[in-house]
């Protein structure tokens, strides 16, 4: 039975069947598998670019795991809440981290000056957020010895914000920094899929959940078989493509949130400006070199942090608060504080009806609460 495939389709198996390396095979499935007929008759077809998918992504991470061996990489240890900071040459990204924080750097006017994590701290109403400047993206970045630097700080981080020179098209910017990031098993805004897969020593595979799954079940038994689970339990808790169960059982993936900081406005063109604020699902800051402190605030409230200040029992209040993500519980503060021993009473000032109420591990804090344990 013909597949009736559109000529989109059509042109992505040529690119596969041209392409020379891992990555490009990788991008051409991916795009075929886009304009892939949905009707029954393509079914085995579908399955067929699934399972040659698999295979080449498990093959790709191989080649990573040899081209990162021999260490020497320096990761800069985490200060509180970090931040990495990467985008293109001369996008602005020291002159960014110079102004915002304690950082000892200079901005250049040539290209790639930055080889190494430069760390700074950047103070935002009291809250602290570490920057960590990394590399600039170039082609061949991956595998560059300044790329691993750069994508093994990402690995380690908290969140990334990427910095975009308005003077150019900065829809192009993000487009090419997200996709380069994706085929590197980094992805930003994009939340790990919903499934939980517990290897087992023997008994094969048991699923849970089927209905979610798009797709029969042989081709997901040939997507754990090529990543080397042999006997596992997995369970979905939401519908699951072939491509997205791929994720949840790839090691290496990544995810992080991210935000986009825009820089050289008052030299960019309004339609650059326009552009860059049309951009969806992103929280955005526009670089203002003349309210360094609305900056700082804008990125920390961008990154989705609170401040949550401590108290001892009939003491006063901490000074410095303690940074979380937005959506933190008095259960996070209380690992952050005294990990591994039980909290026996948690009160909270600012945001509860009455002040000093006890509340439970599980209630939700706000930012400028303040918080007292008895453990």
């Amino acid at each position: 039975m013909p597949i009736n495939a559109s000529p989109e389709f059509e042109i992505a198996m040529q690119k596969y069947s041209s392409a020379r390396t891992t990555k490009e095979k990788i991008a051409a499935l991916r795009e075929a598998i886009k304009y892939m007929p949905k009707h029954k008759g393509a079914e085995n077809l579908r399955a067929q670019l699934f399972r040659r998918l698999a295979e080449l992504k498990r093959e790709l991470e191989k080649e990573k795991e040899r081209k990162s061996g021999g260490g020497g990489i320096r990761i800069i240890p985490k200060d509180g809440f970090q931040t990495v900071l990467f985008g293109f040459p001369n996008s602005g990204k020291t002159f960014l981290l110079s102004k915002l924080t304690n950082a000892p750097v200079e901005p250049t006017d040539y290209p790639l000056a930055t080889t190494e994590p430069t760390p700074g701290m950047m103070v935002a109403g009291g809250g602290k957020v570490q920057l960590v400047e990394i590399p600039s993206y170039f082609e061949g970045y991956g595998d560059s010895k300044m790329g691993r630097i750069g994508l093994a700080t990402m690995r380690s981080t908290d969140a990334v914000a990427l910095v975009v020179d308005l003077t150019r098209d900065p829809i192009e910017q993000v487009r090419m920094l997200v996709e380069f990031l994706r085929d590197e098993d980094i992805y930003l805004n994009k939340k790990p899929p919903n499934v939980r897969v517990e290897r087992r020593y023997s008994g094969g595979y048991q699923f849970i959940g089927e209905s979610f799954m798009e797709g029969d079940r042989k081709l997901y038994q040939d997507i754990l078989q090529t990543y080397g689970i042999h006997s596992a339990v997995i369970t979905f808790l939401e519908r699951t493509t072939p491509e997205e169960f791929m994720l949840a059982i790839n090691e290496s993936a990544r995810f992080l949130p991210a935000i986009l900081v825009g820089m050289k406005a008052d030299l960019a063109d309004e339609r650059n400006v326009r552009l860059f604020d049309s951009i969806p699902n992103v929280n955005k800051v526009v670089f203002d070199p003349n309210d360094l402190e609305a900056t700082k605030m804008a990125m920390f409230k961008a990154l989705g942090l609170i401040r949550v200040y401590t108290k001892p029992p009939r003491g006063k209040p901490s000074s410095e608060p303690i940074v979380l993500r937005a959506g933190s519980t008095v259960a996070d503060i209380a690992e952050r504080i005294f990990p591994n021993k039980e909290v026996k009473q948690a009160r909270v000032w600012g945001s509860t009806r009455f002040p000093g109420q006890t509340v439970g591990l599980d209630y939700v804090l706000h930012d400028g609460d303040i918080v007292e344990l008895r453990v």
